[in-house]
């Protein structure tokens, strides 16, 4: 997860309410990073045995990844 903080990509408008502000407390806001690079700790990533599923239309003759 990245730290960098992004900057705003138009003026601040002094109505702007986050669409978030009513749903959560600001304590719940804070604690959402911490919460987020714990469970990122203790999750293992998934999927465990990634594997390609061939389409409709038969096998895979050529794969692009990127």
């Amino acid at each position: 997860m990245s730290t960098q903080i992004v900057e705003r990509h138009y003026p601040k408008v002094p109505g702007l309410v986050r669409r978030t502000k009513g749903d959560m407390s600001p304590q719940s806001l804070e604690m959402q990073p911490l919460g987020r690079s714990i469970l990122a700790d203790l999750l293992e990533p998934k999927p465990h045995n990634p594997t390609l599923v061939s389409s409709a239309h038969g096998d895979f003759q050529l794969c692009r990844l990127g």
